[in-house]
């Protein structure tokens, strides 16, 4: 089995991600604790992860990711877009992204994750006529900080370095093989030079 999450439970755990939604109902007020199953006490949403609103009728409330898009897919509950995602925004993250190469712009972790799901499954949540712009925006933003990451890795030379700060786990995970391998080939080298020297060998990073 490989060792490295693939995309989907990148996308699983990103689903964690609280976003705001405008509930069409309101979870009744309990009095005590179990009274309603999956319900707390004041209208709130029980989860495993905590308790989450209260849900009311046209009042934003702060649920996760996975919580929104079941609500919406039963038609009780739109999604408010978080604000990194709108055109103007996304425009502003990849300028500064592109004008720089200290290191990568801060974005919400899961930026991708959480992005592709809103693009996908609450496409009539976005501001008329903008959704084509912010998933050109998103996509434009991805292209140029992978763009930036493997300009960084092609650089690298003996005991150069690459900052990653601000880097989302989702990109993480696509160049941690890389890395592993290039431990491996730069460990196996040093044990071919040491053993050459009469030194012996080390043991290079495990596979």
């Amino acid at each position: 089995l490989s060792p490295f999450p693939p995309s989907f439970k990148m996308t699983f755990l990103a689903e964690d991600t609280l976003v705001t939604v405008i509930p069409n109902f309101t979870l009744p007020t309990t009095s005590g604790a179990g009274t309603v199953p999956g319900v707390a006490p004041g209208g709130r949403l029980a989860c495993l992860a905590g308790e989450f609103g209260p849900l009311r009728a046209n009042t934003p409330a702060a649920v996760p990711l996975w919580a929104a898009l079941a609500l919406r897919s039963m038609h009780r509950a739109r999604i408010v877009p978080p604000p990194w995602l709108a055109v103007d925004a996304l425009a502003a993250i990849e300028a500064a992204e592109r004008g720089s190469s200290a290191g990568f712009e801060p974005v919400p972790p899961a930026y991708l994750e959480v992005g592709r799901q809103l693009l996908t499954h609450a496409r009539e949540d976005f501001d008329p006529g903008s959704y084509d712009d912010v998933r050109a925006g998103l996509e434009a933003l991805r292209r140029a900080r992978f763009a930036k990451l493997r300009d960084g890795l092609a650089a690298l030379k003996g005991a150069m370095a690459i900052k990653l700060t601000h880097i989302s786990p989702m990109e993480l995970n696509a160049v941690r093989p890389f890395f592993c391998g290039a431990l491996n080939g730069y460990a196996r080298l040093e044990d071919a030079a040491a053993a050459a020297a009469g030194g012996g060998g080390g043991g290079g990073v495990p596979h």
